[in-house]
């Protein structure tokens, strides 16, 4: 028997309160032959809970086994309700972390007797802070109690699920913080400052920062907070120091929400390229009010191949892979920072 020596990430991983969960899927052991087939291979599932503090040991809680490729085409994390990791995997399932114990349609149905919900549509499953299934007609939303798995239905607006979609990195990326309504620090380049932050422009819902070659800098400007039409206007934008740095940006507290904020002492997070060139790795600091870096620490992974931002205010992580190496696969690693010393934990993410 050959006997695979370790599993790969499957999709995104998610914060639990006390882990970072993500799905591995491993080749099950096989027979060696002179003419074999991948289509017979068969492949396990596993969810594993690593410490969100960087300590400890993970936790493996096994899913499914000896299961055909084709059945993890769009298998995914969809979130965690503060008691169950929900994923898709041939519909709809999940781990209650108190107990380790899989819950499934099964499990769902028991609790909604009164319901005709098969939950083995990923089309209409979504996830927002709570399981959501949508009905057929698409005209009501269910949401899933995490105690009780009872549904009850709420105001939302229908939509389908992204099982087969990965957040962006770029979604929890800004260009700029607002240290208060009046005040915006921002991270651009000459150009960007000139054509998308002048004096007499108004801020963008988005600020999401665009690829460029150029390295950026600290800006700090004066806003007033109505402005026109109710949106922040730029009344003065100056450079600040003559520090630069490569693709750098603020992480945001969540995807397309404010920049992550830190207190004791005040500070936001910021990420940036190590220097020029293939093979840079992604380096993160904490920057206070004055611009100053507090610390800054490598993660060690490929920037262009950073894959996904886990924020929080306390132990941010980053996913991705260790820059390329002739003749071997780049390491897939978890990096959690603790953000008031700037320590950082590596996990590998083969399994």
């Amino acid at each position: 028997m050959i006997s695979s020596p370790t599993g790969f990430p499957l999709g995104p991983a998610v914060r639990t309160p006390q882990h970072i969960a993500t799905l591995i899927q491993a080749l099950e052991p096989y027979v060696p032959s002179l003419h074999r087939n991948p289509a017979n291979d068969r492949y396990r599932l596993a969810l594993w809970l690593l410490p969100v503090d960087g300590r400890g040991s993970a936790h493996r809680i096994p899913i499914a086994e000896q299961r055909p490729a084709g059945e993890f085409r769009l298998a995914g994390l969809l979130g965690c309700d503060g008691r169950t990791v929900w994923f898709g995997f041939n519909g709809i399932a999940g781990v209650d972390l108190d107990t380790g114990k899989l819950v499934g349609p099964a499990q769902l149905r028991a609790a909604n007797r009164g319901l005709d919900e098969s939950w083995s549509d990923p089309r209409r499953i979504t996830f927002d802070g709570r399981l959501r299934v949508t009905s057929p007609d698409r005209k009501t939303v269910l949401e899933v109690d995490p105690s009780t798995l009872v549904v009850r239905p709420v105001v939302a607006v229908p939509r389908v699920s992204n099982l087969s979609l990965e957040p962006s990195v770029a979604d929890f990326l800004s260009t700029g913080v607002r240290p208060a309504p009046a005040q915006w620090l921002g991270l651009h380049t000459a150009q960007e400052a000139e054509r998308d932050y002048r004096p007499g422009g108004w801020l963008t819902r988005n600020d999401q920062p665009a690829e460029t070659k150029a390295a950026r800098r600290f800006y700090r400007g004066a806003l007033d907070p109505a402005g026109a039409a109710g949106r922040p206007t730029v009344l003065s934008m100056a450079a600040q120091g003559g520090e630069e740095y490569l693709n750098a940006a603020f992480v945001r507290a969540g995807m397309r929400s404010e920049p992550l904020r830190l207190d004791k002492p005040d500070g936001y997070l910021m990420i940036y390229t190590a220097k020029p060139g293939l093979g840079a790795t992604a380096i993160v600091a904490r920057v206070g009010p004055d611009m100053r870096l507090a610390w800054k620490a490598d993660t060690g992974i490929d920037r262009f191949k950073l894959r996904q931002i886990l924020p929080d205010a306390h132990t941010p992580a980053f996913i991705g892979t260790r820059p390329a190496v002739p003749d071997k696969v780049p390491e897939p690693i978890l990096v959690i920072v603790d953000a008031h010393s700037g320590r950082t934990t590596t996990t590998t993410l083969w399994r």
